[in-house]
């Protein structure tokens, strides 16, 4: 009988599959077809997997359009058929682009080339950039004396200076190419991926650009030219009267623009802290109430509901089209005209369904949106909305409602007022929470942070934005028709509304795991770890953990810290610091210790010398000592001999400077530490030079290291040589910028550790190394480089 059964088991199996598409199909087919094209995406996006799951797609496909039962299935596999399909021949166009893989021959090294192809209009978030253009490439020469080769790819170019794009047409281009820049820490921003998402391939640094042919019809270079005028023209209206509110006005135009450059990092992230950030850029937030204010105004000036649909769509498209065509407004744009078309037409829209259409349209135009964090969170969150905040609403129907033995004619009017606000508070509360629920494996997926309090900011947040779009309007209205009394005053309150979002924003980040991250990571990890990040420009920044908590060894400039030391930390779980250790006064090495500070006020340890009393009063440690006393509890400074207890069987040991050391250089001033760690020591020089080294070597003659790591001093690479014949250390990690003379990593080091047999590891092709640190021993792996290196722990 098992023998008999077991060929009926795979026909049963697809009957069920196909029963259960169908019974889903039948209420939303639209969304179960959007599932499929994603389905297809993923495939396709992974080559290995694509050709065999595209033979199998045919032969299922097939067979199910034989059976008539069976066709809404078969409907669904086409359709993961075609996505994937679409998507490979995207991912070809980018990854095996014939201008990548002669970059990729010269090991990503910068070439020269010339370029003969169109110029469009760069734009970064909302606005051009005037400085950068992408180039649809038609032709590509490598040398003078080589031919031209005919290609198809995309670039972005950096323009010479002085250069404007203000002509369509084709433009012959010479420079410097190369491929984008790599991620080389954890968490850092990917511009290959980014590039290769984006339809570009390449980076042209450009010291040439010729116009070839100008191009008269250009429909889409011009309309960016108008959207880009429309946004001045936008921004000028909302900022008339505002012009001593700049932090209001920032927050303005990032609402109603998308233009969240203009807005401070602070005021960025008590947004985003708050989980409220949706609100300080376009969303389809933003698109849903212009609608609902453009539908109201319409109806105000006697139009009725057919005739006003027309323009409700151009003002919504016009509007999503102004402000970038941003995944969130394209969606939002396409899911009201959809909706709209089924009020003109008598036809009822199920939101589901509506929000299937809306992905297959948008994916099919690209299908690289898929991979956006834009695209996955207006999906995600809107689709959690729809499923979740109505059946959320059903368990406060009791507290909603008048008393049921009550008849509602015989209400009184407090009673009824009352059932509103429970009936909007009801309503907010309910889609904060689906809408939370659904970004949750997003937000936590790409940005490695949860903030449990947004349920609670935006219920606050969402309406005051409402009510700052709609004088957003209001202005704008008053503007066209040259009433400036009008437009000032709706700009002064919307300047009132921005500063009660930014007061909520900030107080609801500041209560306590208002936002946390977390270390989801299955592996058991070392009882201790050094992590030493990769930054440019000579930076330096470390992560220690030892047990359960965490120190940094300097955390470099601001830029540096939000781009790579933070979101680095977001990785690691990382919520609050035990300590920072800022090593000198380099802007590269603390400029951002004052953003380091508020993750749970951490203790900071400087050396005796610091803050120097002939830097300027701008300088890192001096702004930082206005906000934290010098020799308090929250401020230590240490000299040689002295120790930084870490635990019971770790610590810090300080081998330099001594109070009477008079170094008039920053990078001479700065903290040599030797950590002792598991019975390993690692040595870390920061920017010392030679003046350093001579002090070193005459008070601790017997200095010895597993691990050395050292920087770049400004103007002194000499006596490294000694001090590695001295300490003997078992392998080297440098800090390396080969863009500058002063940060490049010393001939003299590379042959004295060849000379030596010591492992010399160069971060900035390495990567960030990571050092993980137990009873056995060191094992060092790298972020960028394969392989690691195991040191046992000596005898």
């Amino acid at each position: 009988m098992e023998t008999a059964a077991a060929p009926d088991l795979i026909p049963s199996i697809w009957q069920r599959l196909g029963s259960g598409i169908n019974a889903i199909g039948r209420k939303r087919p639209l969304l179960v077809l959007a599932l499929a094209a994603v389905a297809g995406i993923l495939v396709a996006d992974h080559p290995r997997t694509a050709t065999g799951f595209l033979a199998c797609t045919l032969a299922v496909a097939a067979v199910m359009l034989a059976l008539r039962r069976q066709r809404p299935a078969a409907c669904c596999l086409l359709t993961t058929l075609f996505f994937m399909v679409h998507h490979a021949g995207q991912v070809r166009q980018t990854r095996q682009n014939p201008v990548r893989q002669h970059l990729l021959d010269h090991q990503g090294e910068e070439v020269f080339a010339e370029l003969r192809g169109t110029l469009h209009p760069f734009q970064s978030g909302t606005s051009l950039d005037p400085t950068r253009a992408l180039c649809s490439v038609q032709e590509v020469r490598w040398s003078q004396a080589a031919g031209w080769q005919p290609v198809t790819a995309g670039v972005q170019v950096f323009l010479p200076r002085g250069f404007a794009l203000k002509q369509a047409g084709t433009y012959e281009l010479s420079g410097r190419l190369a491929l984008p820049r790599q991620a080389m820490n954890p968490g850092e921003f990917d511009d290959v991926a980014h590039g290769l998402r984006n339809g570009w391939v390449a980076v042209l640094m450009a010291d040439e650009a010729r116009l070839r042919q100008a191009q008269h019809w250009a429909p889409g270079f011009h309309l960016q030219r108008l959207a880009e005028s429309s946004r001045q023209w936008m921004s000028q209206a909302i900022a008339l009267g505002m012009e001593d509110r700049p932090e209001e006005l920032s927050v303005l135009l990032a609402m109603a623009l998308g233009a969240s450059g203009q807005a401070g990092e602070e005021i960025e992230d008590a947004f985003r802290n708050s989980g409220t950030l949706h609100v300080f850029a376009v969303s389809g937030l933003h698109v849903v109430m212009l609608a609902g204010v453009a539908s109201l105004a319409l109806q105000c000036l006697g139009a009725g509901r057919s005739r006003s649909i027309p323009a409700i769509l151009v003002i919504v498209f016009a509007y999503a089209f102004i402000t970038g065509w941003r995944p969130s407004a394209a969606r939002a744009a396409f899911m009201i005209a959809i909706v709209l078309a089924g009020i003109r037409w008598n036809r009822r829209g199920e939101l589901q369904n509506s929000l299937g259409l809306a992905a297959l349209v948008l994916l099919a135009m690209d299908t690289q949106q898929l991979f956006q964090p834009g695209f996955q969170l207006s999906f995600g969150v809107l689709w959690a909305i729809a499923a979740l905040a109505t059946p959320l609403m059903q368990k406060l129907r009791g507290w909603t409602e008048l008393d049921p033995f009550l008849p509602p004619s015989l209400a009184s009017f407090p009673a009824i007022l009352t059932r509103w606000f429970r009936r909007q508070a009801a309503g907010l509360s309910c889609t904060s929470a689906a809408a939370w629920i659904g970004s949750l494996p997003l937000t936590f997926g790409h940005f490695r942070t949860l903030a449990p309090v947004a349920v609670l900011a935006n219920m606050i947040v969402v309406p005051l934005s409402g009510l700052n779009l709609g004088l957003s309007c209001l202005s704008l209205l008053a503007a066209a028709f040259g009433l400036s009394t009008l437009q000032t005053g709706a700009n002064l309150l919307n300047s009132w509304l921005a500063a009660a979002m930014m007061s909520s924003a900030a107080w609801f980040a500041s209560l306590p795991g208002s936002s946390f991250t977390l270390d989801l990571r299955l592996e058991k990890p070392a009882p201790a770890c050094l992590r030493l990040f990769q930054l440019p420009n000579g930076g330096s920044a470390a992560h220690l953990k030892v047990r359960d908590e965490h120190w940094l060894i300097d955390c470099g400039n601001e830029r540096a810290w939000r781009r790579i030391v933070e979101p680095g930390l977001r990785q690691e779980g990382v919520n609050q610091l035990r300590g920072i250790i800022l090593t000198h006064a380099d802007s590269a090495h603390a400029g951002s210790a004052h953003l380091a500070f508020q993750r749970g006020g951490p203790r900071l340890h400087t050396s005796v010398l610091e803050p120097w009393r002939r830097d300027s009063s701008r300088s890192s440690l001096r702004a930082l000592a206005r906000e934290v006393p010098v020799d308090s509890l929250h401020w230590h400074r240490h000299q040689a001999g002295g120790q930084i207890k870490l635990d019971a069987t770790a610590r810090i040991e300080v081998l330099h400077p001594m109070p009477h050391d008079i170094l008039d250089k920053g990078d001479d001033r700065a903290l040599v530490l030797l950590l002792h760690l598991h019975g390993l020591r690692i040595l870390m020089l920061s920017d010392a030079g030679h003046a350093t080294f001579t002090r070193l070597l005459q008070r601790h003659p017997g200095l010895r290291c597993d691990i050395l790591v050292r920087g770049q001093h400004r103007s002194d690479h000499d006596g490294l040589d000694e001090l590695l014949r001295v300490t003997k250390p078992r392998a080297v990690i440098s800090t390396s910028d080969s863009r500058f003379i002063e940060e490049r990593l010393p001939d003299s080091l590379r042959q004295d550790c060849a000379t030596l047999g010591i492992p010399l590891i160069n971060l900035e092709t390495a990567g960030c190394t990571r050092i993980d640190l137990a009873d056995s021993g060191a094992r060092l792996s790298f972020f960028h480089e394969p392989g690691e290196i195991v040191l046992p722990r000596r005898p």
